[in-house]
């Protein structure tokens, strides 16, 4: 049996239960804007070892968050603009709705296709990082040094071997 969990029907207390402007409410938007920039911390992780100045990090972090920005408010705009949704109705699979009005069947379908490409994406950045992560802490001694163990294309196997072993373990 599977369990459905959604966290807006959720009781709403705690910092700003009732934050409200112009009708909309502020907290579940700041817990996805949260949720949605919270990578570029490991983006900084990963390109630090590749950079020679920090001042193309710091170009390419900032690049790469107005870039993620206007992904995100672009579509936005469009959806709330070229639509008569309501703040209740923005739920799972609302930009599929949306595209369905405005454009017909086809970008509807687009945009599924394009969101489950993203969360395939994400999910295997996430998996590399996490690996990337248990060979830092194979290094300096903290986990057993057979995480150290790179392949011929320089990736950590036994900590990828490691993620996916916890990803299948909380599997159903």
């Amino acid at each position: 049996q599977i369990e459905h969990f959604d966290d807006d029907a959720l009781e709403q207390t705690g910092w700003w239960p009732f934050a409200y402007i112009s009708g909309i409410s502020l907290r579940p938007f700041i817990n996805n804007l949260y949720w949605n920039f919270n990578g570029f911390d490991q983006g900084g992780h990963l390109s630090s070892k590749d950079t020679t100045t920090p001042d193309i990090l710091k170009k390419g972090i900032m690049g790469s968050f107005f870039l993620v920005s206007s992904a995100y408010l672009v579509p936005i705009l469009v959806a709330t603009g070229a639509t008569d949704f309501e703040q209740e109705n923005w739920n799972a699979g609302a930009f599929a709705t949306a595209g369905n009005e405005i454009a017909g069947r086809w970008l509807g379908n687009w945009i599924v296709v394009a969101a489950g490409c993203t969360l395939l994406a994400q999910f295997f950045t996430e998996c590399s990082l996490d690996s990337l992560q248990v060979l830092a802490m194979a290094d300096k001694g903290f986990l057993p040094s057979i995480f150290r163990t790179r392949s011929k294309y320089d990736t950590p196997t036994f900590g990828l071997l490691l993620a996916l072993i916890i990803i299948l373990l909380l599997l159903p």
